[in-house]
């Protein structure tokens, strides 16, 4: 990561970086959950749903930011494969344990 940087004249992610990621993922975390909620009522309530909920989320957030950057910074199309699939995994993963606690009101 050093080395990309380096060779693209970035500044290396610093404490500001991290606190607006960490932020920026609990927030995408709830609204993911919120999409659960949702599409509830259309899909059921259950893994399903919850999985489709993740699916909308890593299509524009992975998928499509993903490889428009990838191209933009000439990251490896493999490198970008693998982080789309690992984002598939990881979202899917989170969308189930928040579907898992949420509760109706």
């Amino acid at each position: 990561m050093k080395a990309f940087f380096a060779s693209h004249n970035f500044a290396e992610p610093g404490l500001h970086f991290m606190i607006a990621a960490v932020g920026g993922t609990l927030v995408l975390g709830i609204v993911m959950v919120l999409g659960y909620a949702a599409i509830r009522p259309r899909f059921g309530a259950g893994p399903k749903t919850a999985i489709i909920a993740a699916l909308f989320a890593w299509f524009g957030i992975y998928v499509y930011s993903g490889i428009i950057n990838g191209l933009l910074f000439g990251i490896p199309m493999s490198t970008i494969l693998m982080v789309i699939g690992w984002g598939l995994v990881e979202y899917v993963v989170a969308t189930l344990a928040g579907a898992a606690l949420y509760k109706e009101a």
